[in-house]
C-alpha cells in the first residue's frame, strides 16, 4: 500500500513537473511568436517609410527643377520648394496636438488589438 502511494506521488510530481515545463515552453513560444510579429511589422514599416522618403526626395527634386524651368531661375524654383516645406512644417506644427497625434495613437492602438485578436 505504501509503495503504491509513493508511486502515485511520484507520478503526480512527474506530471506536475512536465506540466510546468510545457507551460514554460508554451510561454517561450508565445513570446517568440509575438516578438517575431513585432519585428516583422517594424521591418515592413521601416521599408515603407524608406521607400516613401525616397519617392518624396526625388519628387521634391523633380518639383524643384520643374519650378526652376517655370521661373527661369534655379534659385527661385528650389526656393519655392523650400518655402512650400516651411509652410507645410508650420501647418503640421500647429495641428499636431489636435489632429496628427490622435490619428497616430489610434492607429497604434488598433494595430495592437488586431495583433491580440490574431493570437487568440
Amino acid at each position: 500500500m505504501r509503495e503504491k502511494q509513493d508511486r502515485d506521488l511520484t507520478d503526480v510530481y512527474a506530471d506536475g513537473k512536465k506540466y510546468i515545463q510545457n507551460r514554460l515552453e508554451y510561454a517561450e513560444l508565445n513570446i517568440l511568436n509575438k516578438t517575431t510579429r513585432v519585428f516583422a511589422n517594424v521591418l515592413t514599416e521601416v521599408a515603407i517609410v524608406i521607400f516613401f522618403l525616397l519617392a518624396f526626395l526625388f519628387g521634391s527634386i523633380t518639383l524643384g527643377f520643374f519650378l526652376s524651368n517655370q521661373f527661369e531661375s534655379q534659385t527661385l524654383g528650389f526656393g519655392a520648394v523650400a518655402g512650400l516645406y516651411v509652410v507645410l512644417a508650420i501647418i503640421v506644427y500647429l495641428t499636431k496636438d489636435k489632429h496628427i497625434e490622435r490619428v497616430v495613437i489610434d492607429r497604434i492602438i488598433k494595430k495592437y488589438y488586431e495583433a491580440e485578436e490574431e493570437n487568440k
